[in-house]
């Protein structure tokens, strides 16, 4: 039995037990499919009932399935036109390759996909657009990444504009940064509250951040660690601004070091203690480089922005794991565990396979580290990683 014919058998097995979990409205979607034995997508689908989408996921066994984040009046129609768009849900994708630098193994990249949608959760959607954590919801994609879904009735209308300025204060886009520093009527340096909303609290947090970090490495006397910090941030006289940071102030009778006044709350005029505007800016342009890292949220904007987009159909499968598009709430995303509550265990029984080089992998409670050459694994094993060209049969 070749690959193609094998997959196919074990993903229309897997249908014929498990119903897709349908978005709401399901009536007014679009659907679209991509296939394992033909290029291209088969789109523009109308379901009238759940009978009607479980029987074409059994009978036409998709690599891929996909819903249309938008409701129409005539979702079975070809032309965009004339489907009467009537809304759209708000959707952020989050993928590996907005995510994740360098090489790194497939587990390691999903823990660092999945921080970043916690971060999106907990510190933008919730605070600071005040969405109801009732409505959003969490979607494994089933391969490298997460979707979370808004669907709240002011989201519905908004349009591809709307939507890409939520997405630019996530990511900070066309920030100024500089711009949440203010000064007095004295020309002294003002920091925001550390609890003030959005970007203000964020950007004062931060510099408590950045300062706890730098007298860390300062305490461990790894005055490497902090010149590497300043190199990679811009900072052009190191050697001046460490002086300045690390010398010490007399602060209602105490001596401190400067980096330790970054360090405290509460204290909107500490940016002062740092010594003239050149080292100020100096001390803010590290700020800000880690600021990008540290606070902005990453998130694929044409997904977001695309009032049509089809995105993944939960409860289906993916064509290129085998892994499960799994809906999570919000309380279990931080437990989620991908390559265990995605993985579909009843292809449990052992198959042999020949795998093309050598890979290690954590799957369902148990470590793989498979040689090139011929082994035995469990099914969802050997769909993974003949989806993924490590395996043939």
């Amino acid at each position: 039995m070749d690959e193609i014919n094998y997959i196919v058998k074990k993903f229309q097995e897997y249908y014929r037990s498990n119903p897709p979990v349908l978005p709401p409205r399901f009536l007014s979607r679009e659907y679209g499919f991509m296939s394992f034995q033909r290029e291209g997508m088969i789109r523009h689908i109308k379901f009238n009932s759940e009978n009607e989408v479980r029987n074409f996921l059994v009978q036409n066994i998709p690599a891929h399935s996909y819903y249309s984040s938008a409701y129409y009046r005539y979702p079975e129609k070809q032309r965009m036109e004339e489907k009467e768009w009537l809304g759209a849900d708000l959707i952020f994708d989050l993928d590996a390759d907005h995510m994740v630098k360098g090489q790194v193994e497939y587990e390691e990249m999903l823990e660092i996909v999945k921080r970043g949608v916690k971060k999106i959760i907990d510190d933008f959607l919730i605070p600071d657009f005040g969405f109801d954590p009732e409505k959003i919801s969490i979607v494994f994609s089933g391969g490298r990444g997460y979707h979370i879904h808004v669907r709240q009735e002011k989201v519905y209308s908004l349009g591809s504009d709307e939507r890409r300025e939520l997405v630019n204060y996530i990511t900070g886009e066309n920030a100024n940064f500089y711009s949440f520093i203010k000064r007095d009527t004295e020309g002294n340096f003002i920091v925001p509250d550390e609890d003030d909303f959005g970007w203000y609290g964020k950007i004062s947090r931060e510099i408590i951040a950045v300062s706890r970090n730098l007298f860390d490495l300062y305490s461990r006397g790894d005055m490497k660690g902090i010149d590497e910090i300043m190199r990679i941030s811009g900072v052009k006289n190191r050697k001046r601004l460490f002086n300045a940071l690390f010398s010490e102030r007399n602060v209602f009778g105490q001596r401190k070091k400067v980096i330790e006044i970054l360090m405290e709350r509460k204290n909107p005029r500490k940016l002062n203690y740092i010594g003239d505007e050149d080292l100020i800016f100096q001390f803010l342009d590290i700020v800000k480089y880690f600021s990008a890292e540290d606070l902005a949220g990453k998130t694929d904007e044409p997904v977001t922005t695309d009032i049509h987009r089809l995105i993944r159909l939960p409860g289906s499968l993916h064509g290129k794991t085998g892994l499960i598009v799994k809906p999570l709430k919000i309380d279990e995303l931080e437990k989620f565990d991908p390559l265990d509550d995605a993985v579909y265990k009843r292809f449990s029984r052992n198959i042999k396979i020949n795998v093309l080089k050598n890979f290690s992998i954590r799957m369902a409670g148990e470590r793989y580290d498979l040689k090139e050459g011929e082994d035995e694994v469990p099914e969802y094993l050997a769909i993974f990683l003949i989806l993924r060209n490590i395996a043939k049969l």
